[in-house]
């Protein structure tokens, strides 16, 4: 599930830890709204307790607000911003131990008591290196800011060197570190005053000293405005900044590669080329972007053709975006086309959900990739009826055998669910009533989830004639099972909203909204243990009873980590909230597994045996934990299983031929 309503607000920035914590930093842009963060790294066993736990505030009642997070581990966090002294904006710093976040707000932090200081972005290679970005008011112009951690102290720089015109604006809006060695902040400057020519920055981090990049090159133009909003490096030798340019008064999409060579040369390749947008002349939007692997993405979304909305995808295969915005896309260049959603199971599969406009109704839209080109299906058979709106919201792909798109459509008086479900070959259509509460109350699905052939949910609400309910349905392998029980809801006179949804495995999900309890909205989260679900709407979730709080989605990667995010209202100013899933005390340890089958355990992961020092006919690559973390499998690329512990062994591939070698394997 994306986080899109949350990022329309306006993201700050999410940073997540390999394995079990993630912190998700979002500020919304209505007037006295407050950041929320939602931590999950439940244990596989059994689910911990949500908990809320206010960070400290730098001055109260003053405006504090973070703008980006990042974990180097469990147990290391930095969360950065700004807050108000009474005068002026001073740059903020929280860092989390492992159970608590401690505040350093402290004069040094920035250049004076007297100019506003904001930092807008933090990266954190390790527990002992972070820099933190943004930017300050000197006496003449706005100039570069960045401040290092070296494990115990931060220092601050501000020195001009930092600024590409000293008397002109600049601002740093993103930092993404790698290494002690090797960071990269980006962002922009002004190279006249009274215009609008703002240029592309980007500032490299050598271990010793920082390098300032702001050529010609790195921008379109030097007569039109440019501009690098973030800025993302998994290597010294790979980074990817992404921003807009001007072009004929409408801002267009801009990319920036480095690939690892010099410095102010050729390590920067410019794409800003009419290819990445769809039109270079009116507005486009990308709504979902689906990744199979690190070489593979696809963002869907549309684009104003100065008739119509047509449909309109990005492709990444590891070194750049190519478009496909051709016709053949879209219904028509006459009528409104939008995609929604997209999932990627693999670069030769994957489909792209939404509707398109005919001059009766809205209809489910269809795109089906198969490796080499998109077809689309516009067919009656995908919606209800032709004089009946119908729109898909949501679609997930488990293989490319299975994929199921959720959404609704009116059934001529209310609106009712509608599930899409892909057998490899063909889509059949269920929107029976059976998957609505009734045919006079409004049903919406708003997200979809699925972890296997045989396990799907989906989320959404329904009104019960008076307020609107939580929605959940099941799918078992065979057929689409429906709880609106009220054990769902909070109470059948308050409203109740699902925002989405996402399963790890057959034994985990987590739906996330909110609720009103007649005074303000609160945060809401429902959890699935394999057998049932448990609602948790206690006041400890939200910051307040009578403060709004709202979470718009949750994201599972897998069974120990999920993340929730959303804003609350305090009523007076900005404040900052973190709200965590605390896991039980008894999952804190992993395993390392070596291609020889060699087993390493830290923490209280225990030792259950290992292939090491026998004979495999092909390498191990892969490792799952049983729920309880009491055993484990290995898989081969031959398909070959090794069970250890309470891991039952049943069945694998192991001496039968495959058409391609094996990559992973997960727990049912």
């Amino acid at each position: 599930m994306t986080l899109k309503s949350v990022v329309r607000a306006r993201a700050g920035s999410r940073h997540c830890h390999s394995g079990r914590n993630c912190f998700a930093v979002v500020t919304a842009t209505t007037a006295m709204l407050a950041s929320l963060v939602v931590l999950a790294s439940p244990a596989a066993a059994s689910p911990g307790a949500w908990s809320i736990s206010p960070t400290p505030n730098a001055v109260s009642p003053q405006n504090n607000h973070l703008t980006g997070v990042s974990c180097a581990s469990a147990s290391f966090c930095v969360a950065a911003g700004y807050y108000s002294n009474g005068t002026v904006d001073q740059n903020l710093l929280l860092t989390w131990n492992g159970s608590s976040w401690s505040l350093n707000s402290a004069a040094s932090l920035s250049t004076s008591a007297s100019q506003n200081n904001h930092l807008t972005s933090v990266s954190c290679a390790s527990s002992s290196f972070c820099v933190a970005a943004g930017y300050y008011r000197g006496h003449y112009a706005i100039l570069n800011l960045l401040l290092t951690w070296n494990g115990s102290t931060w220092s601050l720089n501000s020195a001009a060197s930092l600024s590409a015109k000293t008397m002109l604006s600049n601002y740093l809006t993103s930092v993404s570190c790698v290494s002690a060695s090797f960071c990269v902040a980006a962002g922009y400057y002004l190279t006249q005053s009274f215009t609008v020519w703002d240029q592309n920055l980007v500032l490299a981090w050598n271990g010793s000293s920082w390098l300032l990049n702001s050529a010609a090159s790195l921008s379109t133009s030097a007569s039109v405005g440019n501009g690098l909003s973030g800025i993302s490096c998994v290597s010294a030798r790979f980074c990817v900044a992404a921003g807009y340019y001007n072009s004929s008064a409408v801002s267009q999409n801009l990319l920036l590669t480095w690939n690892g060579s010099t410095w102010n040369g050729s390590g920067w390749s410019l794409d800003a080329a009419a290819s990445l947008s769809a039109t270079t002349m009116l507005r486009k939007y990308l709504t979902s972007v689906s990744c199979a692997f690190a070489g593979y993405c696809v963002a869907a979304g549309y684009y104003n053709n100065g008739v119509a909305d047509q449909n309109l995808l990005l492709t990444w295969n590891g070194s750049s975006w190519s478009p496909n915005s051709t016709g053949s896309l879209s219904s028509s260049s006459s009528l409104n086309n939008q995609l929604t959603g997209v999932s990627c199971e693999s670069m030769n599969f994957c489909v792209a959900v939404g509707y398109f406009s005919t001059y009766t109704a809205d209809q489910n839209l269809v795109l089906a990739w198969n490796g080499s080109t998109w077809n689309f299906n516009f067919a009656g058979s995908l919606s209800t009826s032709a004089s009946q709106n119908n729109h898909l919201t949501s679609v997930s792909c488990a293989s490319a055998s299975f994929c199921v798109a959720a959404g609704y459509y009116s059934n001529g008086t209310v609106d009712q669910n509608l599930l899409l479900t892909w057998n490899g070959s063909t889509w059949s259509r269920n929107s029976a009533a059976s998957l609505s509460t009734s045919a006079s109350q409004n049903n919406h699905l708003t997200g979809v989830s699925c972890a296997s052939a045989s396990f799907c949910v989906a989320a959404g609400y329904y009104s019960n004639g008076t307020v609107d309910q939580n929605l959940l349905l099941a799918w078992n392998g065979s057929t689409w099972s429906r709880d609106s029980a009220a054990a769902l809801s909070t109470s059948a006179s308050q409203n109740n909203h699902l925002t989405g949804v996402s399963c790890d495995y057959l034994s985990y999900c987590v739906a996330a909204g909110y609720y009103n309890n007649g005074t303000a909205d609160q945060n809401l989260l429902l959890t699935w243990n394999g057998s049932t679900w448990s609602l948790n709407s206690a006041a400890s979730v939200s910051t307040s009873s009578s403060q709004d709080n709202h979470i718009a989605g949750a994201s599972c990667v897998f069974a120990s980590f999920c993340v929730a995010a959303g804003t609350y209202y305090n009523g007076t100013v900005f404040q900052t909230a973190v709200l965590s899933y605390a896991s039980p005390p008894t999952q804190r340890g992993y395993w390392f597994v070596a291609s020889d089958g060699g087993i390493f355990s830290y923490g209280d992961a225990k030792f259950y045996g290992s292939m090491g020092g026998k004979h495999l006919n092909a390498p191990i690559v892969g490792m799952a934990a049983t729920p309880d973390g009491k055993g484990y499998w290995f898989v081969a690329s031959d398909g070959g299983i090794f069970s250890y512990g309470d891991a039952k062994f049943y069945g694998s591939m192991g001496g039968k031929h495959l058409n391609a070698p094996i990559v992973g394997v997960a727990p049912a």
